[in-house]
């Protein structure tokens, strides 16, 4: 009986979690979807890991991918 209930906590617990990332994940797409592209693409520069047409697509597609 114990295993059980043990089982049953986890597996709540791991539901919460994915809720919680998931939400995470759609405030932060949704925020940058509002965002204006140019912005978006002003700040991602400046993190300097991409550049030139990558750097569009990565702005136009992480929002996206995260909703």
């Amino acid at each position: 009986m114990r295993q059980w209930q043990t089982s049953w906590a986890n597996k709540h617990l791991v539901f919460i979690f994915r809720i919680i990332v998931g939400g995470v994940f759609i405030l932060a797409g949704i925020s940058k979807l509002v965002t204006p592209l140019e912005e978006f693409i002003a700040v991602a520069e400046s993190w300097e890991i991409l550049s030139g047409p990558w750097l569009t697509a990565y702005a136009w597609l992480l929002p996206w991918t995260e909703v």
